[in-house]
């Protein structure tokens, strides 16, 4: 299956497999891999997904919308939020999903949310937390849960002393309406020192028009909580911990 969401694009999505094998720009590697590749006047990101083992082949092809699939539908919905969608297409091999592509336009973001928390003295520190505060209230207030908002999927771009936000990685999504601690425990992956929790939460309980005291002490609560269940992860893994 395919989809595309602007015709012009349409050649370049056929044709996915050979632009994406052909480009030598790759910005991340893992278990998916996400290539840059330019198309006319046009830079594109695209996000391969690859199926490994026999069930969950199975599973995307009968049970389940692939990864593409949904990447490329939550994109469409939350279009504020996210670099513009271009498409999504799947490939099968003997019946059966085998690997499939999300194209999105290259966001030419500055940095992302980890360089602000990980560097105590990042320029304009604070008033940063404070636009990321109001991005989360403004997701949020759209029913709108990222279940995977960790630091490298929250990209940032600097534009005449404002910043303007985007999300990635939004194949795992909740749309629904949110309760107050679903909302503060949506930070928990920041992996923030408690200091910058502080602040974040802070500025977010003002949007919210709430107690401040108690979303600072809640968002610290699951900050620390996803912290110790991840670092017991990696010890009995034998990997090194994060403070």
């Amino acid at each position: 299956m395919k989809s595309v969401n602007d015709a012009q694009y349409a050649d370049a999505l056929l044709n996915i497999r050979s632009y994406f094998s052909n480009s030598e720009t790759s910005i991340h590697k893992a278990r998916n891999e996400i290539k840059i590749y330019k198309y006319k006047e046009d830079e594109f990101v695209i996000k391969s997904f690859k199926i490994a083992n026999l069930l969950n082949k199975f599973i995307y092809t009968y049970l389940k919308s692939s990864k593409a699939e949904r990447s490329y539908a939550n994109s469409i919905r939350i279009a504020d939020f996210v670099p513009k969608p271009i498409g999504y297409i799947e490939f099968k091999k003997h019946g059966l999903l085998h690997d499939s592509y999300f194209v999105s336009e290259k966001f030419n973001f500055d940095i992302t949310i980890r360089e602000v928390l990980h560097k105590s003295d990042f320029p304009d520190r604070e008033n940063i937390f404070a636009e990321f505060a109001n991005f989360t209230f403004l997701l949020h207030e759209n029913n709108i849960l990222h279940l995977d908002y960790s630091p490298g999927n929250i990209l940032i771009k600097e534009s005449d002393g404002r910043y303007i936000f985007k999300i990635v990685d939004i194949n795992r999504m909740i749309f629904k309406n949110l309760s107050l601690d679903e909302r503060l425990k949506n930070f928990c992956m920041l992996w923030a020192k408690d200091e910058d929790m502080k602040i974040i939460a802070g500025y977010y309980a003002e949007l919210m028009s709430t107690d401040k005291e108690y979303c600072i002490n809640k968002a610290i609560y699951y900050s620390r909580r996803n912290k110790k269940f991840k670092n017991i992860k990696k010890r009995i893994r034998g990997k090194p911990v994060n403070v």
